[in-house]
């Protein structure tokens, strides 16, 4: 197996104090590729940006940071509405990329991971088992963002329960 290497330098966003964020947030998982990851590395940290208005994230949701469909990289704490991107606003994604610089989605906070997190690990972590053939987001590459699941939508889980425990630890 192929490994991803993430060497992570950067105090754009301020990690030194803790985020104040609801008990039970909302936690979405969204994906980057290399290519996205790095782009967005190299900018202030401080905005996600969309190729149009997002309107699934509100202000206090958690977003996990999922790097090529394999490893989580870090955590987002959603700090205001997405709004139409002006003149003012940082452009980050190049080429084919540079649609998702439409919109803008401002973070209240950021924390990067020391390393990448391994989906394996997750579903280590979370006590799936390895022939586990269910739908979800926890431990598997899906296209697109979206809500965290496992089985059907906001079915409770045992293992849901774990990784959220899990994204807290790594909460800004």
């Amino acid at each position: 197996m192929s490994s991803i290497v993430v060497t992570v330098h950067s105090t754009a966003v301020d990690t030194s104090a803790h985020v104040a964020i609801p008990v039970s947030p909302l936690i979405h998982v969204d994906y980057f590729s290399s290519k996205t990851f790095g782009e967005w590395l190299s900018s202030k940290k401080n905005a996600f940006h969309f190729k149009n208005a997002n309107h699934t994230y509100k202000i206090n949701d958690v977003v996990v940071l999922v790097l090529d469909k394999r490893c989580v990289v870090g955590v987002a704490v959603i700090g205001g509405a997405c709004r139409p991107a002006t003149h003012d606003d940082e452009t980050i994604y190049t080429g084919d990329d540079s649609q998702y610089n439409a919109y803008v989605m401002p973070l209240k906070a950021c924390r990067l991971l020391p390393e990448p997190f391994p989906f394996e690990e997750i579903r280590h972590f979370c006590g799936i088992p390895e022939a586990d053939t269910t739908s979800t987001n926890i431990w598997k590459g899906r296209p697109g963002r979206g809500v965290l699941y496992y089985g059907a939508a906001g079915a409770p889980s045992l293992y849901v329960e774990r990784y959220k425990m899990l994204v807290r630890s790594w909460m800004p």
